[in-house]
């Protein structure tokens, strides 16, 4: 099983426009030279520019909205997106769903074969949407979005319990399983996958890395 490098790119202005560009052919680059499955998940307006360079990663959009073609002003339907990129991040802390939002998302990407990672803000929810039978789960929890600090740094106890009762929600839908939150270091995605999860979703980390690629090289290590 190859470790999952799940990058969220946000709307930083380090990673939009030009700049997303450059920061997927840097990831391209690490993907072609690693064991990683390296997804990037691009602002929508970088999307097609974005898949055009990082050939050897898996292209994700930011959201999506539970429509298919039709009057839908405003909206990125679920077959739009389908046909520029491979899956979607959905229920991010930052653009939370309702649950019947959600499981009307996930039933049409379904549909399109189109892959979904749900994220959750604690245990509570992710038992819930694993009820949906996402691709993936990751769990994030709000108060370490952004800081820098992983959960398996913070309160490694905390981590082991969260992992084992995610493997255990987990046990029938086989979804993959992602930690978020804080993640910026190959140590936390070493800890991650000692812990028997699939891999880590970050954003900042690399984002708005002054150095993105000599970060990237400390996964080689």
């Amino acid at each position: 099983m190859r470790p999952i490098l799940a990058l969220n790119f946000k709307t930083f202005e380090t990673s939009t426009g030009n700049n997303a560009v450059q920061l997927a052919k840097l990831a391209d680059e690490f993907a072609q030279k690693s064991n990683f499955e390296v997804i990037l998940a691009p602002a929508y307006s970088d999307l097609r520019a974005v898949a055009s360079v990082a050939t050897h990663c898996s292209i994700y959009s930011q959201h999506v909205d539970p429509v298919e073609y039709g009057q839908f002003t405003g909206y990125f339907p679920v077959p739009v997106a389908a046909a520029i990129c491979k899956g979607t991040l959905l229920n991010h802390n930052e653009k939370k769903l309702s649950f019947k939002i959600l499981g009307d998302t996930v039933k049409l990407c379904k549909k399109y074969s189109f892959q979904t990672i749900l994220c959750a803000d604690n245990l509570a929810e992710a038992k819930r949407i694993s009820a949906l039978e996402p691709y993936m789960i990751a769990i994030e929890l709000p108060e370490l979005i952004g800081s820098g600090k992983s959960l398996t740094n913070v309160n490694p106890e905390l981590a082991e319990q969260i992992a084992k009762q995610l493997k255990r929600i987990t046990k029938k839908t086989k979804s993959k399983l992602l930690m978020g939150a804080g993640v910026s270091t190959a140590q936390d995605l070493q800890k991650a996958i000692e812990l028997g999860l699939d891999g880590v979703l970050l954003a900042s980390a690399f984002a708005k890395n002054k150095n993105p690629k000599k970060w990237l090289q400390g996964f080689l290590l």
